[in-house]
């Protein structure tokens, strides 16, 4: 197998493929081993020489092979690190903190300012990460986490609050969907910046896609149906 992955076509063809990738997962470069072994010639005898002194070289070899350290090692050869969950970055390439994050964390989600910030409704950065979890979410690593809000929702139902979205480094991680980022902003229990809970709802209203029903129903069942409705009733009686 070695000599296969020291192969200069196949190495030549793994930088292509990663040339413009700052993370890369494991199963990437298995698949990217699968695909090469079925649809080029690059192997073809380098595959029979192997085949001829060994046994077969099925997919399932390349799957347990890779799986083991001979991936990790390919990565690093690529100037990869280990980030966590089975995924490398590359150690010269712009890191995107929020992703990591998400592969640190995975029941983790965005909320509050920084998906305020995502769903283009502010254009002022946020001093802080805020993620939002379960009540129930216990982990200490993530407690203790740099520059790191955590906010703890009794209520939260992700399958009806989140939105996958990119980052800023175009990858992607769960947010809190823009009917509940607002309901979030515009709770009184949550200290934010006034001058952005005061205009939140207004820019929201003034976008093409925005939908005030699905915004009221979010703000009844989140407990901040008053703080919405007051701001939605002048934005639509000044639009009449």
């Amino acid at each position: 197998m070695k000599e296969i992955m020291d192969h200069p076509n196949v190495l030549n063809l793994i930088k292509h493929t990663l040339k413009k990738q700052n993370y890369v997962a494991l199963n990437d470069i298995i698949n990217l081993f699968l695909s090469i072994q079925k649809d080029s010639n690059v192997l073809t005898s380098k595959l029979k020489q192997l085949s001829d002194r060994t046994a077969p070289v099925t997919d399932f070899v390349w799957v347990e092979y890779l799986s083991g350290t001979a991936g990790k090692e390919l990565l690093r050869r690529m100037g990869y690190e280990y980030v966590a969950r089975n995924v490398f970055r590359k150690i010269s390439g712009e890191h995107d903190e929020l992703f990591e994050l998400h592969i640190r964390y995975p029941k983790l989600v965005f909320s509050h300012e920084t998906a305020l910030y995502h769903h283009n409704l502010t254009n002022v950065l946020p001093r802080f990460t805020v993620c939002s979890v379960d009540i129930n979410y216990n982990n200490q690593t993530l407690n203790n986490t740099p520059n790191l809000r955590v906010i703890r929702d009794k209520n939260f139902d992700v399958a009806e609050n989140t939105v996958v979205m990119p980052t800023n480094q175009g990858n992607y991680a769960q947010f809190t969907n823009i009917y509940k980022t607002i309901c979030d902003i515009m709770n009184p229990k949550y200290s934010v910046d006034e001058e952005i809970r005061s205009k939140v709802v207004i820019d929201y209203m003034k976008r093409e896609d925005a939908d005030h029903r699905k915004l009221l129903r979010m703000a009844k069942k989140e407990g901040v149906y008053e703080e919405n409705l007051q701001i939605v009733e002048v934005v639509l009686n000044n639009e009449s």
